[in-house]
């Protein structure tokens, strides 16, 4: 059994995973009907930009061919359209221009400010093509550059980019980190050989969640700056990609002109890839590329300045990586290379040999085949189309606490998000429809899978209970 880009956008449909009609205002989904002011024309959409009107819906039913067009400035403004409202696909921009257009490659929309683009498909030109090129100077191209202090790019289908789909650029000098939001879109076909990211991280932070990301050479992508990472949680990562998954560079790598050489102390160190970086909840869907060669999920080039935490993820690698393979060989569900230890062949495998800031927990191995459980990988059963319970959390911060809560349904523990299981935790099912949880908690966390709606929560220092109404 495996996975395939049609078995997955058909179950996708249950859920919110990619945006679309499962994704609902209540995650923050925006109607058009909230615009200032809806253009159907590449005139009226210049025009729009240019205006004082912070909103800007783009009619359901055109297509605007914006070949030539070059670096729109979205400033803090909002466009949007109709993905996924009343069975619609949302208005089409496309664009047939790619390639260097002067010292930087062609980049469609971009921003020093803080917009959000919602509810859109942007097509790239190379859409059609398989990873075959590496002529730069003709062919590299990106949809949305952020730039600014942040920006939020949601429920759209980004495909066609060969360069970033998105891109988290933040500035040269440091001096703006851009923190963005990305999540709950469709981004696939980046094909080009050498880039080929969906979503890049620069000098920035990304929440990257609840997307579908197919066909890509690297789905997520960073620079190494010490001062940039990403979260990536509750994402699906198809089975079409060209080499590993999620990614994340090293400065040395890069050529960058701040590195300071071989102080691993400094954060502009050869070795550095990227400050933190966090992988959860994710299913990746691949344990080979489209070559047929084996490919990494997840591939951490270098030394990050905090760390790497790989959590309660999903993956169709057979099992937990048994040693470090870095340099010396793709195939395993992650690597962290370019570490100062010895060579690779040289560690026995019951020395990992991930030692510089590396974390992992709670993963499975073996998808499709392995059940899917809920609490790991994404909210998805990719098999059955069954989105998952809700997942609670309690995290003790030193002193012991107790908490009560009541599901109107069922609850279960779970050791999800580095929940622990443990005795003196409690669950009452008085039927099927009325469930108490009690238990206590120090400097552990607690994790339950509920199947219904929390009605109340209470916590105390002692082991004496109120009821505190949250429904």
């Amino acid at each position: 059994m495996s996975y395939t880009n049609t078995s997955i956008l058909n179950a996708l449909e249950s859920s919110s995973i990619g945006g679309g009609a499962a994704y609902g205002e209540a995650a923050g989904k925006l109607h058009p009907s909230e615009a200032d002011i809806e253009v159907s024309t590449v005139d009226g959409l210049k025009s729009a930009l240019n205006s004082s009107h912070e909103i800007i819906a783009i009619a359901n039913d055109v297509e605007l061919d914006l070949t030539g067009e070059e670096s729109l400035d979205l400033g803090s403004k909002t466009l949007v359209s109709y993905r996924g409202w009343d069975g619609q696909d949302g208005a089409l921009l496309y664009t047939n221009s790619a390639g260097y257009t002067g010292s930087r490659p062609y980049t469609l929309f971009y921003s020093a400010e803080s917009p959000r683009v919602t509810g859109l498909r942007i097509r790239g030109a190379r859409y059609d093509e398989e990873f075959t090129r590496w002529d730069y100077e003709e062919n590299l191209a990106r949809a949305i550059m952020l730039r600014g202090p942040g920006g939020e790019i949601d429920n759209c289908e980004i495909f066609g980019w060969t360069w970033n789909a998105i891109h988290v650029r933040g500035d040269n000098q440091e001096s703006i980190v851009t923190e963005a939001e990305v999540h709950h879109n469709h981004i696939h076909k980046s094909y080009q050989l050498g880039y080929g990211y969906g979503v890049g991280v620069w000098r920035g932070f990304g929440h990257i969640h609840h997307n579908y990301l197919n066909e890509t050479r690297h789905a997520i992508n960073g620079f190494g700056w010490w001062n940039s990472g990403y979260i990536a949680e509750n994402n699906v990562f198809g089975p079409r990609q060209y080499s590993h998954t999620v990614d994340m560079h090293c400065l040395e790598e890069n050529n960058a002109n701040a590195r300071v050489g071989d102080d691993p102390d400094h954060p502009d160190y050869d070795l550095r890839a990227g400050g933190e970086m966090v992988i959860r909840n994710n299913t990746f869907c691949m344990d080979e590329s489209v070559t047929g060669n084996g490919i990494n999920a997840v591939s951490i080039r270098g030394v990050p300045w905090e760390g790497v935490w790989i959590e309660n993820n999903r993956f169709g690698h057979p099992e937990r990586p048994p040693y470090n393979s870095g340099n010396d060989q793709e195939g395993f569900a992650w690597r962290q290379v370019n570490l100062d230890l010895p060579e690779w062949s040289e560690i026995p495998q019951d020395d990992e040999g991930y030692t510089l800031n590396w974390y992992d927990t709670g993963n499975q191995f073996g998808a499709p085949d392995v059940p899917w459980e809920p609490g790991i990988g994404a909210p998805i059963d990719l098999e059955t189309g069954e989105t998952s319970q809700n997942v609670i959390t309690i995290n003790g911060q030193g002193s012991t606490s107790y908490y009560t809560f009541s599901v109107d349904g069922t609850a279960q523990k779970s050791n999800a998000y580095g929940g622990t299981i443990n005795a003196y935790d409690d669950i009452i099912n008085y039927d099927e429809l009325d469930t108490i949880v009690t238990g206590r908690t120090t400097n552990e966390t607690d994790t339950y899978i509920v199947n219904g709606e929390i009605t109340s929560f209470s916590t105390a220092l002692r082991q004496k209970y109120g009821s505190t109404a949250i429904g």
